[in-house]
């Protein structure tokens, strides 16, 4: 799926695919027509979607070779829309106090917004250089909502509150990585050596006590957030920060 591009200008929905013809939607006649779906996501909890067609579920399932297996859909969500998912903070995720707050989610893994530092994915390039044989990763692979510039790397451990243009974050849980992170971003395919969840394995595990307790072996690389305000933000943007007296 990592091939699978999605663009999205004055609410028309451009879907492509590699070796097939572009599909468009306008998102404000998919709302119109109010075809709802539910989808069952993490922990079988409910999000409904507005159904965006035959022709994008018809294009995404012919390219996954899934058409005579399943019939996939693309669901569009919005915030008047039904879903049993939230994303609780909780006492486990840092060893300094975590902010208690409760976000809303539709179809995200673990929160709305995560951000990724681009000095760690710099120094983790240079540790997987080291590697037999060596290689090498994007911020893609981390797949960020934002990507932030300009300071060293791990500095994003001590993050608290984020201030980027008009908008302001609360982070609140470190990203923890999985088997994702493996997948080439050019032809979709699992990397054989594991590479880099092998070595954030070695490098990134949450510290002992609590933390190692609530996310064993999964390694942390970027950080989850919640939206406090909401806002317009810009690529080039000033990004603000406000830190917590210690790392994780």
């Amino acid at each position: 799926m990592v091939l699978i591009e999605a663009d999205i200008k004055d609410d028309i929905l451009t879907v492509s695919v590699p070796d097939r013809q572009s599909i468009s939607v306008d998102l404000k006649k998919i709302v119109q027509n109010n075809q709802i779906r539910r989808a069952m996501l993490h922990d079988q909890l409910k999000t409904d979607g507005y159904d965006c067609g035959d022709e994008i579920g018809n294009l995404i399932a012919e390219f996954l070779g899934l058409q005579k297996k399943r019939n996939l859909r693309l669901l569009y969500f919005r915030d008047e829309l039904y879903t049993e998912r939230d994303l609780p903070s909780s006492p486990r995720y840092w060893h300094n106090p975590v902010p208690m707050i409760t976000d809303k989610a539709a179809y995200q893994d673990l929160s709305a917004y995560m951000v990724c530092n681009q000095g760690s994915v710099d120094e983790l390039n240079k540790w997987l250089s080291a590697e037999n044989p060596p290689t090498s990763i994007e911020a893609r692979n981390f797949r960020p909502t934002i990507l932030v510039e300009g300071v060293q790397a791990w500095d994003e451990d001590r993050w608290l509150d984020v201030r980027i243009g008009e908008a302001e974050f609360v982070c609140y849980r470190p990203c923890t990585r999985c088997i994702l992170t493996t997948v080439h971003l050019d032809d979709g395919e699992f990397d054989s050596n594991m590479q880099p969840l092998k070595k954030l394995r070695e490098l990134r595990l949450a510290p002992e006590g609590k933390m190692r307790d609530r996310f064993q072996n999964n390694p942390i690389f970027g950080v989850n957030m919640a939206l406090k305000k909401p806002g317009r933000i810009r690529v080039g943007d000033e990004v603000l920060i406000r830190y917590k007296p210690t790392p994780f």
